[in-house]
């Protein structure tokens, strides 16, 4: 993975849209441009995490995956979170220009990587929280496990908790009883 440290600083929204296209994960954080290259793993768990949510969603709404922008009303801030929903009902987050969504989606993955941990849990995380986001999960490869947090009426997230593969957490926002073994597409022993 390529180091948590900005790879230039201060870029504007159109020089991050001017910069040629790439596979990589490429971010604008309040002006600073960001790179991550994922390891195998997190590809691993990104396409079964894709293809659970394609199941869960019915095909209703918008799934997408990174490489793929989302601009959070903030001028200076793009970034490509690993997986995304927009709702059907969800009508402040759009397409422009065929390349960035614009205003928050309903729900936000994020699979950590050594590099991105930081970002992951505090700085996208009080992003995520402040500009609208409904439910977000972060995602450990590794162990594997998901961190849970969904927004209250307040506006602020709370922790549903962390769930190991033998975990089962209730999404209202999807709808369903999730299994995180289902979720991370893996058979589970039974005790």
């Amino acid at each position: 993975m390529i180091s948590d440290a900005p790879v230039r600083a201060r870029l504007t929204v159109e020089e991050y849209l001017a910069l040629p296209e790439s596979n990589h994960i490429v971010e604008l954080i309040d002006g600073e441009l960001y790179m991550t290259v994922p390891e195998d793993i997190h590809q691993k768990r990104a396409g079964r995490i894709y293809a659970y949510l394609l199941q869960a969603t019915k095909g209703r709404g918008e799934l997408r995956f990174a490489p793929t922008g989302v601009q959070l009303f903030d001028g200076a801030t793009v970034l490509e979170p690993d997986l995304f929903w927009i709702s059907p009902a969800n009508t402040i987050c759009v397409l422009r220009d065929k390349r960035i969504w614009f205003g928050a989606p309903d729900l936000i993955v994020e699979i950590v990587s050594p590099s991105t941990a930081r970002r992951d849990y505090r700085v996208k995380y009080d992003l995520y929280q402040g500009h609208g986001v409904r439910e977000y999960w972060i995602v450990q490869p590794e162990t594997p496990h998901i961190d849970v947090f969904q927004r209250r009426e307040d506006g602020k997230f709370a922790e549903i908790g962390t769930f190991d593969r033998r975990g089962v957490f209730e999404s209202a926002l999807l709808g369903v009883t999730v299994a995180v073994a289902d979720v991370f597409g893996e058979s589970v022993e039974p005790s």
